[in-house]
Parts: structure tokens; sequence; C-alpha cells
């Protein structure tokens, strides 16, 4: 199977990063839990419009969750939090598709439902070999899957369990896990760099393959879109792998000379662009997300909302990212 891989590397070029604005954000946990709390969108500079723009949700270890980027016809609701109910810090969240509620996952592997996300199932007060690290939801929003620091694998709902690396040896941590595009496959990455594919997932490579060692910087977070995945570094820098194809990269915080620890990253639906997730609440948009354009150098008036420096989001690191698409 054919394969390609770009990233941070000399001569690596993508969409510039979206204007910021700041937005109005609220503690999802004084929400009650399945009551709506809309967000007002913050004000948009002058001159600037917004298009193809979704709202995401970031959650905090604490258990706070926030909500930014809502606009007229496309809100970012908050329907509840896990700050004050989680005895553990979360480790990621996952939404419903079509941005009608999500998940927050424990590091003992409970789950936090809110919104239209119902419980299927959790590893809480269940015995595990290693924490929970990350956390993806199926299509359809009727199952999920928990993936643990170890490369064990939970199924529950209508997710469908492939296989895993628990009891196996791997030569650091799992960072995150991500679906492939077809809902039949999954990928695991380590802290490393490297990537484990199940089910239908292709395997287009891993740090190892690309650059003979290990990430230099940890590996935090994984995204998988049609033809490929990308993984982020905590320091910014992305790497894009293709399957049967050409990769999907589009710059990064990194080669924007942005500072900070990135925590996470997800793919557009189209695959077009992508969000990197900063831990202080701040979010980088590239491509088409927000309003760019795929594989473009995103439009000059894209507004990109984040929380990143509010006084609101300073008691926890952020850990988990969800678009609402």
């Amino acid at each position: 199977m054919s394969k390609s891989v770009t990233g941070e590397m000399p001569g690596a070029t993508g969409s510039k990063k979206s204007r910021w604005a700041k937005s109005a954000v609220v503690a999802g946990a004084l929400a009650a839990a399945g009551t709506p709390l809309a967000l007002m969108a913050p004000a948009v500079p002058a001159g600037a419009t917004v298009t193809n723009q979704s709202g995401y949700w970031m959650a905090a270890s604490d258990g706070a969750l926030f909500s930014s980027g809502a606009t007229p016809g496309n809100p970012t609701n908050v329907y509840g939090s896990a700050l004050g109910v989680s005895n553990l810090p979360i480790v990621g969240m996952a939404n419903v598709s079509g941005g009608k509620g999500y998940w927050e996952v424990a590091s003992d592997g409970g789950i936090f439902c809110y919104g239209s996300a119902l419980f299927y199932g959790s590893m809480g007060g269940k015995p595990l070999n290693s924490p929970i690290v990350g956390m993806a939801a199926t299509a359809n929003g009727k199952g999920y899957y928990l993936v643990a620091a170890d490369g064990g694998v939970f199924a529950f709902g209508n997710a469908v369990f492939q296989g895993s690396m628990g009891g196996k040896a791997i030569n650091a941590p799992i960072a995150g896990i991500a679906l492939d595009s077809t809902g039949n496959g999954y990928y695991l990455v380590g802290q490393d760099g490297g990537v484990y594919a199940f089910g239908d997932a292709g395997f287009g490579g891993s740090y190892y393959t690309s650059y003979g060692t290990a990430s230099p910087s940890p590996i935090t977070g994984i995204s998988a879109t049609a033809g490929g995945y990308a993984m982020v570094s905590s320091t910014g820098a992305v790497y894009a792998f293709g399957v049967g194809g050409a990769s999907k990269f589009y710059s990064s915080p990194l080669l924007l000379g942005a500072t900070g620890t990135d925590v996470a990253i997800e793919y557009t639906t189209d695959g077009g662009g992508y969000w990197v997730l900063q831990s202080d609440g701040g979010v980088y948009s590239f491509g088409d997300a927000n309003g760019g354009t795929a594989g473009g150098a995103g439009t000059s008036n894209a507004v990109t909302y984040s929380i990143g420096g509010d006084a609101n989001f300073t008691s926890s690191p952020a850990v988990g990212f969800a678009a609402a698409q």
C-alpha cells in the first residue's frame, strides 16, 4: 500500500493561523446536566466575516467544559461537565455527531454523559493495568472506545473491538486513539510516535518509519480522516501520513513559531484542515478549519475563536477537544 508523509521538515508549508478573537466562555459545571446553555458569539473584528465556522468544546483536567466558536445557526451548547463530579483527572472527551451532546472520560475509565450523549458502559470501578488516556466515539454516537496507556482498548455500545496493544510490548505509553474514516478500524499512537492500526485502518507510517527514531518531544494526540492520519507533539509539531495517497498536512503551531504545550488535534469532516488545541485553551486552525481553504493559505478574514488566555481557564490544563461537525 502506498503511503506518504509530510510534517516538520525543511520547506514544509501550510495555511497561516487565523486571527483570534477572545470568546465568551462558561464553565460547563455552571449548567445543569441536560440543560443547554448557549454562549454569546464573540465580537468579529471590523471587516471580517465568518464562513464554515464550526464550534467546539474543550475539556479541562478538572472536568470543566468550555464552549467556543458558537455562531448563529451553529451553536455549541454546554450541557454540563464533570467539574466537581469526578474524583480523578479528566483525560479526554468526544462528542455526538451533530453537536447535541458529549462525553468526558476520567483516568479510571469513568464516563460522564451530557446532552444527547448516552451511557453505554465504562471502566470506572474496574481493575485497570494502566490509566485511561483517551476516547473516541462511533460515527452515530451509539458507542465509544477507551484506550489505556498500555494500549488496552475497551469498546462499549456499538463500538466493535478490533484489537489492542494491551499485554504486548510497546516502546512508550499510548497517547491517544482515533477512528478511521470507515468506522471499522482505529489507530493508537504512542508518545514516541509509534502507530498501531487495527481493523480496516490502513497503516501509512509513523515517526519511526519517517525519521528512524522516536519523536524528540512526546506525541500527545492523533486524528484520522479519509486517506490518512496526523499526530501532534507537545511542541506543536504536526506529522501527517497518507494511506493510499498523499498525506494531508496544512502547517502547524510549531512552524508558526507558537509556544505552549499542544495536547490534541482534530481533522475537519472533509479532511481539508484541522484544529490543534493547546493546554491553555488556545486553538490553532489550519486548512478549511474555521473558514480557511482546504490545502490553501486560509482566508485572511477567517476568525478562530479561542479561550487561550481567558481568566476563566486557569485552574487546570485543557486535555480534550471535540468539534461540532
